[in-house]
């Protein structure tokens, strides 16, 4: 793919935006007694944030194919809070798995850094991990797997500390979910319902401030770039943990399998309507604009 090809979703409104981070945060927090802890993470504010970041890269594509006539299926492979989700959403008889990940650099654009070298990564953490599913599918309705490559900017550096989604608990709050997550730590597959949402949202929210629940610390726009599904496998490789990319544009902790997203087809490239305008979004370098790598 190109740098051209790249998609820059910048035109959410803020309520708007605020709405897609808040059901983000909520699917996070109801969903943590379930949720596979890949990263190892030990914080339970900070788990909580990391499921909402990938919702939310989730929720704003969304909230783009829906603003643009995108005829994707995201309701299909969907699964109640406690079993994992069979697809994230599927289009063109193919299951896709968005995978987004997080950005360190200055200002709201990329600065002479092309989005196109950045790395599409697919966790390969063992070997039952993402990557050694890669063609296994969920549904019988689809003909093969792709993954979706996202970015957003997370903050400045990498020596910040403040997260993008701060998750706020009372004491209470925390007691109840680190219960909840003791409680089920040994039925993350079962296909039975644990309790009632309902009645998990009266008592986690009871006498509580849901406004307060979270704070975003910025807007970011979602980066849209390629794809990879079974003609693409051959161009990926082992990352290896503790990695640093592109000079601190990127942090991993995991080992991936990972390609340049240069050598990927475009996802703009299934969607050639988008060429004609789009709603909430424009392509990199967009004619008659400035470039904003070369600012």
């Amino acid at each position: 793919m190109q740098e051209t090809d790249v998609i820059i979703v910048d035109g959410i409104d803020k309520d708007t935006y605020l709405n897609i981070c808040r059901e983000a945060v909520e699917y996070a927090v109801i969903s943590i007694p379930f949720t596979y802890n890949r990263m190892g993470i030990r914080n339970l504010k900070k788990k909580i944030s990391n499921i909402a970041k990938g919702k939310l890269a989730e929720g704003l594509f969304f909230y783009f194919c829906e603003s643009n006539q995108i005829p994707i299926d995201k309701s299909i492979g969907q699964t109640p809070f406690y079993m994992p989700d069979k697809t994230d959403f599927v289009f063109q008889n193919a299951e896709w798995d968005i995978k987004n990940n997080f950005l360190y650099h200055k200002g709201n654009y990329l600065f002479k850094k092309y989005y196109k070298w950045l790395p599409g990564l697919i966790p390969h953490k063992s070997a039952t991990d993402q990557w050694a599913k890669r063609n296994k599918l969920a549904l019988s309705s689809t003909t093969e797997k792709r993954y979706l490559f996202t970015f957003l900017k997370a903050a400045d550096s990498l020596d910040e500390r403040k997260q993008l989604i701060d998750i706020h608990l009372s004491e209470k709050q925390e007691k109840y979910l680190t219960e909840l997550c003791h409680q089920f730590r040994n039925n993350r597959r079962s296909k039975e319902q644990p309790f009632d949402a309902s009645s998990f949202w009266h008592q986690f929210y009871q006498g509580e401030n849901r406004a307060m629940l979270f704070r975003l610390k910025d807007f970011p726009q979602l980066i849209i770039t390629g794809y990879a599904g079974p003609h693409q496998w051959h161009h990926f490789k082992d990352s290896g943990e503790n990695r640093i990319w592109n000079n601190g544009l990127m942090r991993t902790v995991i080992n991936n399998s990972y390609s340049r997203i240069h050598k990927l087809p475009a996802f703009a490239s299934l969607v050639p309507h988008l060429k004609e305008g789009m709603e909430r979004a424009h392509f990199s370098h967009p004619k008659g604009r400035r470039n904003p790598y070369l600012s």
